[in-house]
């Protein structure tokens, strides 16, 4: 394990704060978790859950399959959409935990507050995001992946078990993104770049575990030949503009964004870890690591700068790129100056972040205009009633939104996808579920978010009669008004 540079705190120093940080990082992630629906992204992957398939538009399965498993077992609630991402982030830390064979009760403690303490660590594991169990099966074949390196950089037998193990994980973190290939990607530059290691290649049982993986991701290869490759053309070009050149100030932008959300402690650690121990053999770990981050990293550098991207590249896209730091996080953050930055700020900024979603209606008031994600967070089921009842006054038969993320908030209230359709122009999973030819004629009700218009509706439909609105409302403060429309006669 590479060291830290921290000095620890004099013997017998008292870990009260550490708890305290501890436990207030944790009440404000099940705050978060009971109290505050999906947002658009949740909503979506939420609503894959109620029709279980072998691959997605968007995304590998895995987060549709735990979606649906949760529904199942719990219904529709704020926790049931939250609950894959908390049984995700109690099985890192037991993971991460034992590997410290000699640590104790206030080391699992340390070592929650310091995953925690990085918002984007926290964020990804309580949000009904891929990324979660990216980071969980990440993590385990990282781990079993290093185990075998060391081995051979040993010049010890391979141990074949833990190879397979790997590929296993590594399958499985396949099928919950597609940036897990950058994981195997590294082991592969690992294997190039390390002398000893490269007697691998001659090895029949690589080639056997790599056949192993392919197998576990066959779902998303199945699924995208039976519809003309649809994830590859939405990813390869249909969710980018058209055109654009390349500007080194939206690169920054990514940069910053990436020190924000996992702290600057965070990634100072993380810099120390990449560096490895000066005048030390290379650690296994340190190297798959380098050779993990590198490519993803470069890689998401050069799409943040294309203008083409713009706003659309974030923080989380470099999840896998920094999994093999995770068991080295706590050692290299220290116990001294560092461990305290770390957790003070990232006790701040959750804070400010869960009391902004909470108490969504305040940071409207104050903002005076909806913010685009906190003021519409809340009030689906009202907005579902609203809509239903005018589907049954007016005999339409269909529901029709501009795009998918409202689209998918109404659907995971509603519990149903049933004669769903949206309009936007870059594909979405709806028009996987619902065939726009088989509504024509149809009578539909219009749902337009705040911020939607009318005119874009008006080609699809002989005729728009504007309906009574609906105000959601939080704590008696109006939230966002939601624009209903019935729509005379679906041209498609």
């Amino acid at each position: 394990m590479v060291s830290s540079s921290n000095h620890p705190p004099p013997e017998g120093a008292t870990h009260r704060g550490l708890w305290l940080v501890a436990g207030l990082l944790l009440v404000l992630k099940l705050i978060y978790a009971l109290v505050v629906p999906p947002n658009s992204d949740e909503a979506y992957y939420f609503v894959w859950g109620l029709v279980p398939q072998a691959s997605y538009l968007d995304h590998a399965p895995m987060v549709g399959w735990t979606s649906g498993l949760s529904r199942l077992l719990t219904g529709f609630s704020p926790l049931s959409v939250h609950l894959p991402a908390l049984v995700s982030f109690s099985v890192i830390v037991v993971v991460l935990h034992r590997l410290r064979p000699s640590a104790g009760i206030h080391d699992f403690v340390a070592l929650g507050a310091v995953f925690l303490a990085s918002p984007l660590l926290n964020i990804l594991t309580t949000l009904n995001y891929p990324d979660h169990l990216l980071i969980v099966f990440g993590l385990l074949a990282t781990l079993r992946f290093v185990r075998l390196l060391e081995a051979v950089a040993s010049d010890l037998a391979p141990p074949w078990g833990n190879l397979y193990a790997g590929a296993f994980w590594l399958g499985l973190a396949g099928l919950s993104k597609y940036s897990a290939v950058a994981l195997a990607l590294g082991l592969v530059l690992t294997l190039l770049v390390v002398p000893k290691l490269r007697v691998l290649f001659f090895r029949v049982q690589l080639y056997i575990a790599g056949a192993l993986t392919l197998v576990l991701v066959s779902p998303v290869l199945l699924w995208n030949i039976e519809h003309h490759f649809a994830s590859v053309a939405l990813h390869g070009g249909a969710r980018y503009k058209a055109s654009g050149g390349f500007d080194g100030a939206d690169s920054l932008r990514f940069v910053l964004q990436c020190v924000v959300f996992l702290s600057p402690a965070f990634v100072v650690a993380m810099v120390r870890f990449l560096r490895g121990p000066k005048q030390a053999p290379p650690s296994m770990l340190v190297e798959l690591g380098r050779w993990t981050l590198f490519p993803i990293g470069l890689f998401m550098l050069a799409l943040s700068s294309w203008a083409g991207a713009r706003g659309q590249v974030a923080p989380h896209w470099l999840t896998i790129g920094f999994v093999p730091f995770l068991p080295a996080m706590v050692d290299l953050i220290g116990r001294g100056w560092l461990r305290r930055l770390h957790l003070g700020y990232g006790l701040v900024l959750m804070t400010a972040l869960t009391l902004y979603y909470v108490l969504a209606p305040f940071s409207y008031t104050w903002a005076v205009k909806s913010d685009g994600e906190a003021a519409v967070t809340f009030g689906h089921a009202q907005v579902v009633a609203a809509a239903e009842a005018r589907a049954v006054e007016t005999g339409a038969t269909a529901y029709v939104f501009k795009s998918y993320w409202s689209a998918a908030k109404f659907s995971a209230a509603r519990g149903s996808i049933a004669d769903t359709v949206t309009i936007s122009p870059i594909p979405d999973q709806f028009r996987f579920w619902t065939s726009p030819t088989l509504l024509l004629g149809r009578d539909a009700i219009l749902v337009l978010a705040p911020g939607d218009r009318p005119d874009a509706f008006a080609p699809h439909f002989w005729a728009l009669t504007e309906l009574e609105p609906i105000t959601t409302t939080r704590f008696g403060q109006p939230l966002a008004t939601w624009r209903l429309f019935l729509g005379k006669g679906w041209k498609g």
